[in-house]
């Protein structure tokens, strides 16, 4: 039977099985926001896909992968699934639909809202002129252990 996925639904779900973070990305100015949901097994891969179809029908992406039950340091019996939605436009659709029914983690939420809010992109002629310089100095390519010419 596939479940029926609402905004209060996704609420409850965040409350008990998500985590919402800001991360800093060196090659970003500003950091980058995920919201991540969990899941293990099949069941619970059915879940997060009847979720993921959800939002693609609200006009958010996100992401499907899973860590196999061998890989990593923890030995699991079976595999944990991940959604993922990724960056400041999605969760800026995202976060206003669940936010009056998520009860444990309101607050994140709200700070996390709040702040995109508050912090424009910063899309500046300063942040392309230097990214267009990382490029062409191969800087990007030093960061993720390649060799440049």
């Amino acid at each position: 039977m596939k479940p029926m996925i609402t905004w209060p639904y996704l609420a409850g779900f965040f409350d008990g099985e998500g985590s919402l973070g800001t991360y800093n990305n060196n090659s970003r100015a500003g950091g980058n926001s995920t919201l991540t949901l969990c899941q293990s097994g099949e069941r619970g891969r059915e879940v997060l896909v009847a979720i993921k179809a959800f939002l693609g029908e609200h006009g958010i992406p996100s992401y499907l992968s899973d860590r196999k039950a061998s890989d990593g340091p923890i030995m699991t019996r079976q595999a944990l699934w991940y959604l993922r939605v990724v960056g400041r436009k999605n969760l800026l659709k995202l976060l206003p639909a669940i936010r009056p029914y998520v009860i444990v983690k309101k607050q994140i939420v709200e700070d996390t809202y709040r702040f995109w809010i508050l912090n424009p992109p910063a899309n500046g002629f300063y942040f392309r002129s230097l990214n267009a310089e990382r490029k062409r100095t191969g800087w990007y390519g030093r960061r993720s252990g390649q060799k440049t010419a």
